[in-house]
């Protein structure tokens, strides 16, 4: 084989940056000596760009690539050695004819994992090597800096900000590990991140010291419009529109200092979509269609937002949050709120969202309430199915103030002390949820009644809201009257169930005695 024909004798080291072509140096973390072959593929004048060989002074061409006849598209030569390049193999890209000083020189990958092709899988499908079906998803290490050791905050954002310009939206992988992250995050176009498992990868925002007054997350997802740039380092940070989002596999903590305010791990104005993520000592929080409660003056459409087997634990408000007119039609699903020092599940969106298999624990540190819906803005007819509440609330269990459909509640329901609207209740059989359970009158809580005795009362409504269908279809309805007293119209016997008269049947127009009231039955 000629000496200026294909394959060239391999190299100790390539270059990545422009260097001086003179002097014994370091490149590619390894010292070259006299008499090594190095590859030199990235100079600002691409005209020098070749094999040479190196030396004390001035270097020179290797022998094997000194005339243009051994510069020929498609030459190749193997690196092997260098932090980057060791095993690499590379070639002169193109076919035009090259005149060694004066023609550029472009050196691309030859055999390596981008030269494996991918079979194709329909008529016409682009054939894609390995290194391209892997940069699918950008690895977040891919741009760390080794000296900025756990904090990849830079790495996040160029990421984020950076890579891949023409791309409408980016997957990122977060590798296994805990990573500290000193600012927020205010993506500029719809993002997917995601974890090596379960938890595993562990994203920790760390002594925040200012904060987006707009968007008080650390994960701030817009739609639309442009925030504050000064968050970052990188220019643009939070302009454009992130909705569409994905978080999965992976924690969000912060810890730390943080700014007043900047209580939640994701804070959307915007659609997300989150799957297996835990919040440490943050909540979620979606607010969109202008300004409900709090200031600010977000807009934006987070409706069908979804929460799936997501943990938020020790929250300094809420655990979850849903408020706005463009807040509505979430799904939150398999969710836990642990410990949030307000309310684990707080609704006070227009219309409403849906609740399947979601539990609120207290904790022990004196949480107000496990479930909160409130009409604030609009009717807000919310559904929970199957939720339930454990430990200690110093407030309502269910805190319910506009009408909703709640579903066989489960765990403890103690008694209420808030304001409550008229839901629906419902369970297999009106015995499973109400049997056994006394009913009392409380004329200091505005005319207002609780069901279950003093210390394990089920839920609390206002007077006009109650109603009871026997199990033939029989309705009964509550009213209030003057001074507290209950007024019960049934076509049906009614029967209380208490110490002072177990069991038995009362008359018509009958008046019986509570210790908080009075309850008269009309039958």
């Amino acid at each position: 084989m000629s000496a200026d024909l294909a394959i060239k004798e391999p190299c100790l080291v390539a270059t990545s940056a422009n260097i001086t072509l003179s002097g014994l140096q370091t490149i590619d973390g390894v010292t070259v000596a006299a008499g090594d072959r190095i590859l030199v593929k990235a100079q600002t004048t691409a005209s020098q760009n070749g094999i040479y060989t190196a030396a004390s002074g001035a270097w020179s061409r290797a022998t094997d690539f000194d005339v243009s006849s051994e510069a020929i598209g498609g030459t190749q030569v193997l690196v092997t050695s260098g932090t980057l390049n060791a095993g690499s193999s590379w070639r002169i890209a193109g076919s035009a004819t090259i005149t060694l000083g004066s023609t550029s020189i472009a050196f691309e990958r030859a055999v390596d994992s981008d030269s494996v092709a991918f079979l194709q899988r329909g008529p016409g499908a682009e054939i894609r090597g390995a290194e391209a079906k892997m940069g699918d998803f950008f690895n977040l290490l891919d741009f760390h800096d080794a000296a900025n050791g756990a904090n990849i905050t830079d790495a996040l954002e160029a990421v984020i900000y950076d890579a891949a310009p023409g791309l409408v939206s980016i997957q990122i992988f977060i590798p296994e590990g805990r990573f500290v992250v000193s600012r927020q995050i205010i993506p500029a176009r719809p993002i997917t991140l995601r974890g090596a498992g379960m938890y595993a990868s562990e994203l920790v925002f760390q002594n925040l010291a200012t904060a987006n007054t707009t968007l008080l997350g650390a994960f701030g997802i817009a739609n639309g419009g442009t925030y504050d740039p000064a968050m970052s380092s990188k220019a643009g940070n939070g302009s454009g529109s992130a909705s569409f989002s994905v978080f999965q596999d992976l924690a969000i903590e912060i810890d730390g200092t943080r700014p007043t305010g900047l209580d939640y791990g994701i804070w959307t104005a915007g659609r997300v979509f989150a799957t297996n993520v835990r919040f440490v000592n943050c909540g979620v929080k979606v607010r969109a269609g202008g300004p409900t409660v709090g200031s600010g003056a977000i807009t934006g459409n987070a409706n069908n937002c979804v929460f799936q087997n997501c943990i938020s634990s020790y929250s300094p408000e809420h655990g979850f949050i849903f408020e706005g007119t463009d807040a509505n039609a979430c799904a939150i699903v398999g969710c836990t709120a642990y410990g949030a020092q307000q309310f684990g599940f707080y609704d006070a969106s227009l219309l409403g969202n849906s609740y399947v298999g979601c539990c609120a624990d207290g904790g022990g540190i004196s949480a107000v309430s496990a479930y909160v819906h409130r009409n604030v803005i609009g009717t807000n007819s919310s559904l929970f199915s199957g939720c339930y509440a454990e430990s200690n609330f110093a407030g309502d269990i269910w805190d319910i103030q506009t009408g909703g459909l709640i579903l066989q509640p489960l765990g403890i329901l103690p008694e209420p002390v808030g304001t409550l609207g008229n839901p629906t209740f419902a369970s297999i059989e009106s015995s499973g949820l109400w049997g056994n359970l006394p009913l009392t009158v409380t004329p200091s809580k505005q005319n207002a009644f609780t069901v279950g005795d003093a210390t394990n009362h089920a839920a609390r409504y206002q007077a006009e809201g109650l109603y009871i269908r026997d199990r033939n279809g029989n309705l009964a309805q509550f009213t209030a009257e003057a001074g507290g007293t209950m007024l019960l119209k049934a076509n049906f016997p009614v029967h209380a169930n208490n110490a002072a008269a177990a069991g038995a049947g009362l008359a018509v127009d009958s008046v019986y005695s509570t210790a908080t009231g009075e309850l008269r039955v009309v039958v």
